[in-house]
């Protein structure tokens, strides 16, 4: 496999080529794909696709440029990969009443799933959440692990934040995604705390880096003090 060209939504394009295989003629057939298939109308005339890239990326910044793109001015619209180099760790200090247990079985996947829709729709009304059976389809990729699929348990069993991670044991590498604390038990560390116990998990299982994004600066700061201030940046 050279190359992955994927979409978050649609509008957006993602190109993911191995370093080995990069060359313009490569990316261009993909943005050629992108452009037919991923682009959506705009508000004004014609058709926007925004594709990402490293900031560092002089030769997709210059396929880019050469077709008519410009880069979308703004921080706020830039995400950071933040890489963390294993090493044996210490394990977690948990702040006082809550464990930072594995997920458990298909009778807890109500609560994860509830979890994650509070994590990232406080705003929204509880009624638009969607159920919970999402959940089997991530467990059953091919790089998920379940010990460190972790979440911080309250003394009443009610989950109050969680990471998942995915691991791939022929490169030793793994990725984080998704982060969350609901909004009630936020400003406790318990984000630290789930993001620490995974990296060491990780690092017993023979992982050797570890990788996760953020957007906003309370997501980045906490990435900062967990994983590191190594980071890597990449916009539309």
């Amino acid at each position: 496999m050279a190359a992955v060209l994927n979409p978050e939504s649609l509008g957006e394009a993602f190109l993911q080529v191995d370093p080995a295989l990069r060359t313009p003629e490569l990316e261009g057939q993909m943005l050629d794909t992108a452009e037919q298939h991923l682009a959506k109308t705009g508000t004004g005339r014609g058709r926007r696709l925004l594709v990402w890239s490293a900031i560092d990326d002089t030769l997709r910044h210059s396929l880019l440029t050469s077709r008519g793109y410009r880069r979308v001015e703004g921080n706020e619209v830039q995400e950071h990969h933040h890489r963390a180099r294993l090493r044996q760790m210490l394990p977690t200090s948990m702040p006082s009443g809550y464990t930072v247990p594995s997920l458990g079985d298909a009778q807890e996947l109500p609560s994860r799933s509830w979890a994650s829709w509070r994590a990232f729709h406080p705003s929204e009304l509880d009624s638009a959440c969607e159920g919970w059976d999402w959940y089997l389809n991530v467990q059953h990729a091919p790089l998920y692990r379940p010990n460190p699929d972790i979440v911080a348990v309250t003394p009443d069993g009610a989950i109050a934040a969680f990471r998942t991670m995915w691991y791939d044991d022929v490169t030793r590498s793994a990725y984080i995604e998704p982060v969350g604390t609901l909004p009630e038990h936020q400003r406790h560390g318990l984000g630290r705390a789930v993001l620490t116990e995974g990296l060491v998990r990780l690092w017993s299982l023979g992982a050797t880096t570890a990788m996760v994004s953020g957007f906003s600066p309370g997501a980045n700061a906490l990435y900062d003090a967990a994983v590191g201030p190594d980071y890597m940046v990449s916009e539309p």
